[in-house]
C-alpha cells in the first residue's frame, strides 16, 4: 500500500494555515511578505506527530468555519490514522510495490484485507477510528475527495473491518476510475473476491490494471492473478493467454529465466510455469502444447514450457507421459541446444519408470540424432557440445555392452545371432566416432573378441592387431599382440589350398611384429621359433 507523507508536510503547512487566517482583517498584506527575510534551518521536533496533531485541534477549534477547515480535517485524520499505522507497522517487514495484498502462495491464502492485524484489540487503536469518523464528517459535509476515501479504505482495513472497506473502496472506483489510487485499491478489491472465490469479479478487478498496462506497478502481479482467475474456473486456454503473456512481457524486459538474483520473482516465475504444466495437462499433456503453439506462434521459452511438463509428470510418476511430453519438442526442434539435454532426460525417464526396452530405443534415437554424422553438426562445432559428445560416447558403449552381453548370455540363444550383428555394429560405431578414446583400445578389443568367437578369424586377427599396434600402449596391448597370431594361425588351419600361402604370409608378419614389439613377453622366443 501506499504511505503518506503528511507529518513533514503537516509541520510546514500549519503555520501558514495559522497565518492566513490571522492575516484576515488586519494591515499587514501578503505583498509585504516580499521584503521579509526568512531564515530557513532544520530543527528537530520531538513528539512532532502529536504536535501537529494538536496544533490542528487548536486550528479548527479556533477557526470552525474557515475555508481551510476541510483540508485541516483531512490531515488530522491521515496523521490520526498513520500514528496507529506506525505503531502496528514497527516490526513489519518491509515491501515492494504490490507485494502486500498479494497472497503468500499463488492461488491460495487471503489477502491481508481478509485478516484482522494481529494484535489490534490489544492496542485499542483510538486513532483510527477517531480518523474514520473525521473521514467520514468530510464526506458527509464538504464536497468528496479520492485521497480521503483512499486513506478510509485503509484505516477500515487496518482494523479489521473488511466489508467496511470494500464499501469505501467500491465508491472510490465508481466516483474516481482515474484516481492515482485506482490500481492499488482495484488490486485490493480483487484480492478479497479472489480469496471468496468470487473469481469473476475478482478477474474484472484484475483485469482493470492489466488494462491500464505495464505502466503500473501492479500490472505484473494482476496479470498473473488474472492468469489464476481463469484457471480456477477451469478456463484453461483464457488462463494459458494470461500467464504466456506475463512471461513474454517479462522476456521484452530483458527477464533471464537462468539467471534471476530476484528470489522472490523467481518463484513467482516458478509458479507461472507450474500453472501452465497444470492448464496444459487438464488440456490432454504434450498434444495441446503442440497445438497450443502452433495456433498462437513459436515463443523463445517453449523448451521450458515442455521441459516443465515432463517434470511436473515425473513428478508424479507418470513416466510415460514425462516422456511424450519432451519428445514433440525434440522432434519440431531437431537443431535446438537443448534437445540433446532433452533426449538425454527421455532417457532417464524410461530408466527410473524400468522400462529397459524403451531405454534402449531412447538411446539408439540419440545416436541417430545427435552422432557425429547426424545432420546437428553442420549446426554446431563439436568443440562447442562437448556435453553432447560425452553423452553420444556415453550411449555408443552403453549399446555396445548391452548386446555383448546379451550375446554371451544362455538365456537368449534364439538371438544370438542378432545380438553379435549388434554389439558389433555399435563397438564399430563407437571406435569410428571416438577413434582416440581412452576407451578405445578395450572396446577394440571387445570388438576383436566378438569376431574371434563367431569364427570371422580374419576380422579378428586384424582388430588384435589394431588393439596391439595403433594405440599408445595400455594394458592389453601384448595380449592383443598375441592374440591377432592365434587367429591368423585358426585362420591358416581352415584355410583353402589357394588362399594358405597368403595367410601364412599374415602368420609370420604378425608373429616378427608382435616379437620385435614385446620381446619382453613370455610367448615372444616361442612365436620366433615357430
Amino acid at each position: 500500500m501506499r504511505t503518506t507523507n503528511c507529518l513533514r508536510w503537516s509541520v510546514l503547512a500549519l503555520p501558514l494555515l495559522l497565518c492566513a487566517c490571522q492575516s484576515v482583517g488586519g494591515k499587514d498584506t501578503i505583498a509585504k511578505l516580499r521584503n521579509m527575510q526568512i531564515e530557513i534551518k532544520e530543527e528537530k521536533i520531538e513528539d512532532a506527530r502529536e504536535t501537529a496533531i494538536e496544533s490542528y485541534r487548536r486550528f479548527l477549534e479556533q477557526t470552525p468555519d474557515s475555508a481551510l477547515k476541510p483540508e485541516a480535517l483531512r490531515r488530522l485524520a491521515d496523521l490520526k490514522a498513520e500514528k496507529e499505522y506506525a505503531a502496528l507497522s514497527d516490526n513489519a517487514p518491509e515491501k515492494k510495490p504490490g507485494q502486500s495484498a498479494a497472497p503468500a502462495k499463488a492461488g491460495d491464502g487471503d489477502a491481508p484485507g481478509d485478516r484482522p492485524v494481529q494484535g489490534v484489540d490489544d492496542l485499542e487503536p483510538a486513532g483510527l477510528r477517531e480518523a474514520i469518523e473525521l473521514y467520514k464528517k468530510l464526506l458527509n459535509d464538504y464536497p468528496s475527495n479520492d485521497q480521503v476515501l483512499y486513506q478510509m479504505s485503509r484505516a477500515y482495513e487496518e482494523l479489521g473491518q473488511v466489508e467496511e472497506a470494500m464499501q469505501v473502496m467500491d465508491r472510490l472506483v465508481l466516483e474516481y476510475p482515474r484516481s492515482r489510487y485506482s490500481d492499488e485499491v482495484q488490486f485490493r478489491r480483487a484480492e478479497y473476491f479472489f480469496t471468496r472465490r468470487r473469481y469473476p469479479d475478482a478477474g474484472k478487478a484484475y483485469g482493470s490494471i492489466v488494462t491500464r498496462g505495464p505502466s503500473s506497478s501492479y500490472y505484473q502481479l494482476a496479470l498473473y492473478k488474472l492468469g489464476w482467475t481463469f484457471y480456477k474456473r477451469e478456463l484453461y486456454e483464457e488462463a494459458l493467454d494470461r500467464f504466456i503473456a506475463l512471461l513474454d512481457y517479462k522476456v521484452s524486459k530483458g527477464y533471464d529465466f537462468a539467471q534471476s538474483r530476484d528470489e522472490e520473482e523467481r518463484k513467482r516465475v516458478d509458479d507461472t510455469f507450474r500453472v501452465i504444466s497444470l492448464s496444459f495437462s487438464n488440456l490432454g499433456g504434450a498434444d495441446s502444447v503442440v497445438d497450443y503453439f502452433d495456433r498462437k506462434g513459436k515463443c523463445e521459452y517453449e523448451d521450458r514450457v515442455y521441459g516443465n511438463l515432463a517434470e511436473f509428470y515425473f513428478g508424479k510418476r507418470r513416466y510415460s507421459d514425462a516422456a511424450a511430453a519432451y519428445t514433440p519438442f525434440i522432434t519440431r526442434n531437431p537443431f535446438h541446444k537443448v534437445s540433446p539435454q532433452f533426449q538425454m532426460r527421455v532417457i532417464e525417464i524410461h530408466l527410473a519408470g524400468g522400462f529397459s526396452r524403451l531405454v534402449i530405443e531412447a538411446k539408439k534415437q540419440f545416436i541417430e540424432k545427435y552422432g557425429l554424422k547426424a545432420a546437428y553438426w553442420r549446426h554446431f562445432e563439436p568443440g562447442s557440445r562437448p556435453e553432447v559428445l560425452v553423452w553420444l560416447k556415453t550411449n555408443l558403449n552403453d549399446l555396445a555392452r548391452y548386446y555383448h552381453a546379451l550375446y554371451q548370455s544362455s538365456k537368449e540363444m534364439q538371438e544370438k545371432r542378432i545380438n553379435f550383428v549388434q554389439a558389433a555394429h555399435w563397438h564399430r560405431e563407437f571406435l569410428a566416432s571416438f577413434p582416440a578414446d581412452r576407451d578405445a583400445p578395450a572396446v577394440n578389443y571387445m570388438l576383436a573378441d566378438l569376431y574371434l568367437e563367431n569364427g570371422f578369424l580374419d576380422r579378428a586377427a586384424l582388430e588384435y592387431e589394431k588393439t596391439a599396434y595403433d594405440y599408445p600402449r595400455h594394458e592389453k596391448s601384448s595380449q592383443a599382440g598375441y592374440a591377432a597370431i592365434y587367429a591368423w594361425r585358426q585362420h591358416l588351419a581352415g584355410a583353402g589350398a589357394d588362399a594358405k600361402a597368403k595367410v601364412m604370409k599374415k602368420v609370420v608378419s604378425s608373429s616378427i611384429k608382435f616379437a620385435a614389439t614385446y620381446p619382453e613377453h613370455e610367448k615372444a622366443a616361442i612365436v620366433l621359433d615357430r
